[in-house]
């Protein structure tokens, strides 16, 4: 697992033009299949085209939404 998160993470840093720490967290909510929640600006506008990102705001307002 951890090569293929190495991999995974360094095309991520490429594809998204990240730093390294910034691939990594991308590629770990991706393998894990959840959204990738941050304050990071930068990462926020570059991770999209791999991973889903979402602002704690945003996150917290899909969660609280009211089921019916």
């Amino acid at each position: 697992m951890v090569r293929s998160l190495y991999h995974a993470a360094r095309r991520v840093a490429v594809e998204c033009m990240l730093r390294g720490a910034d691939a990594i967290y991308v590629a770990l909510a991706v393998h894990v299949g959840v959204p990738l929640i941050t304050l990071d600006k930068e990462l926020y506008r570059r991770a999209p085209p791999v991973a889903r990102v979402l602002t704690p705001r945003e996150w917290l307002q899909q969660v609280a939404a009211p089921r019916k």
